[in-house]
């Protein structure tokens, strides 16, 4: 009796181990297979693409932080460079890139409604800073684009003119103050110290003191947001990988300190404007307007709202123009005969006007806009551009349906390095972007603001003012390398194209006679 009961005490537990490393087991195979079972798709629909790897799909460099997600979909690109399209997967997510011009037309423009969202999975409750335009979805953005666009008009553009040449005119100033003949300087965070300024005053009718107060709070708060840490990459990539798991485990994309510091900026700017009556015409004043008109249009502008406008408009409007203006710097620096060519260029045509900027003027310089244009091919903000499709859509000339919830990308930086439209590629010549040759170019090749009804709305402002940073410091300085400057590697911890180590650079004063 002794012998059985012992026996079936040690049956017992090793039948309970058993069953333990069974159901583990099992868990295991059915997760693997749950984040694998797409990894077919593509090769049953005879789609070119490269095999995944088990959780992580095609973009591992991605998660290890060894290149950003823009490069990695331009070494899809550049693996057919015969197909129109390619499959690829971010864990289970199925991604399908497209390579051919008159396609991307198609997703862009002539087929937009089937392909009008960036993103899918945002939670707008939780994270209130991504009912921004940028972010939002379907009808609140469509309602959204249609009310703000009005601030970026030319006429509103040529309006504030002023403004950005005032705070220009600072830039003068601080440059005189920061910049020592033959000493290395930092160019990123002097050109992030202008646009902050500029977007205060332009969008918000604000002095924010960045030129003078590197702490000052705006620009503490744009550092701060580009800044990134383990936790942040990590929670950065989950949100890009797999949403849902994201807000299930209770994270949010924006610390709170800064959806904070937005809401209550907001909400002081708006009573300061209702309290004072003041008018500015300026981003703050739109959207005061647009609160007012709540009982005429089929959405509502609440505080939250403002804010999350507020919040892309400060971040994109300072980053985007300080990166192209410093990578513009960098290029100039390395090229004398460009550098030489486009100074010519403006001090010729600022001295018919006795030194003054005007909008005219500014327009008139054709080779600047060339740099500008050159310098946004080879260092684009975003090295690719997401589409969700919305509505089933069959590709033309082809048995392949795109199907509802695939997302859709535009491999901004494949098509910038592609040969075929830019020959060397990784040269620097602003002549790519003369008339003729932009004529003779497909438009879809070209996309540093995106294209169609959901292009950057504010591309005019941005080059407007990188314009004017660039003609600024042109205009007193040259520029050279340095010995702490090193070729450019983008920084994969960071959503836009950004320098990894900085931009370090020489200035050399020039006498002019202002």
């Amino acid at each position: 009796m002794y012998v059985v009961e012992r026996f079936d005490k040690m049956f017992n537990i090793e039948f309970s181990y058993f069953n333990s490393v069974i159901l583990a087991s099992l868990v295991l195979v059915l997760f693997f297979r749950y984040i694998t079972k797409n990894y077919n798709y593509w090769k049953d629909r005879n789609v070119a693409y490269i095999k995944p790897l088990p959780f992580v799909g095609n973009y591992l460099d991605a998660i290890l932080m060894k290149k950003t997600v823009g490069q990695i979909n331009q070494h899809l690109y550049d693996a057919f460079p015969n197909e129109k399209y390619v499959g690829a997967f971010r864990m289970r997510s199925i991604n399908l890139l497209i390579k051919d011009p008159e396609l991307i037309k198609e997703v862009m423009i002539k087929s937009f409604n089937n392909f009008h969202n960036r993103f899918s999975g945002n939670n707008e409750n939780v994270d209130p800073l991504l009912s921004n335009l940028f972010s939002t979805s379907d009808d609140n953005w469509r309602n959204a684009r249609q009310k703000l666009t009005p601030i970026f008009t030319t006429a509103k553009l040529k309006n504030m003119l002023y403004l950005i040449l005032e705070k220009g005119k600072e830039f003068e100033k601080l440059l005189d103050v920061v910049i020592e003949d033959g000493k290395d300087f930092e160019v990123k965070e002097l050109m992030a110290r202008f646009t902050t300024d500029v977007i205060g005053t332009c969008g918000f009718g604000v002095s924010m003191n960045s030129m003078l107060d590197t702490e000052a709070p705006f620009r503490k708060m744009g550092r701060d947001f580009f800044k990134r840490s383990i936790f942040t990459i990590v929670k950065g990539l989950l949100k890009t990988f797999s949403p849902g798991l994201f807000y299930f485990l209770g994270f949010k994309l924006f610390p709170k300190r800064i959806e904070t510091f937005f809401m209550t900026t907001v909400k002081e700017m708006t009573q300061e404007r209702e309290t004072t009556k003041t008018k500015r015409n300026d981003f703050i004043d739109l959207l005061l307007e647009l609160k007012h008109q709540n009982d005429k249009i089929d959405f509502e502008i609440d505080d939250k709202f403002m804010a999350a406008q507020v919040f892309v408009f400060f971040i994109a409007g300072f980053e985007t123009s300080s990166t192209l203006m410093s990578f513009a710097l960098y290029e100039l620096a390395r090229h004398k005969d460009i550098q030489s060519k486009l100074i010519m260029e403006i001090d010729t045509i600022l001295d018919k006007s006795g030194g003054k900027m005007t909008y005219e003027n500014i327009m008139e310089m054709d080779y600047l806009e060339m740099v500008v244009n050159e310098t946004m091919r080879k260092y684009p903000a975003l090295g690719m551009i997401p589409r969700i499709c919305t509505n089933a859509y069959k590709i033309p000339q082809s048995d392949i349906i795109i199907e509802k919830g695939v997302s859709v990308i535009i491999p901004v930086l494949g098509l910038h390095y592609d040969p075929k439209y830019y020959p060397e590629p990784e040269k620097f010549i602003p002549e790519r972007f003369t008339k003729d040759a932009i004529k003779d170019r497909h438009p879809m090749v070209f996309l540093p603001f995106g294209e169609g009804p959901r292009n950057c709305i504010g591309l005019r402002f941005g080059k407007i003012q990188s314009k004017i940073g660039l003609i600024t410091l042109l205009r007193r300085y040259s520029v050279e390398p340095s010995p702490k400057t090193q070729n450019i590697r983008f920084d994969p911890a960071v959503f836009i194209m950004s320098p990894k180590n900085g931009i370090w650079l020489n200035f050399k004063k020039r006498n002019v006679s202002m």
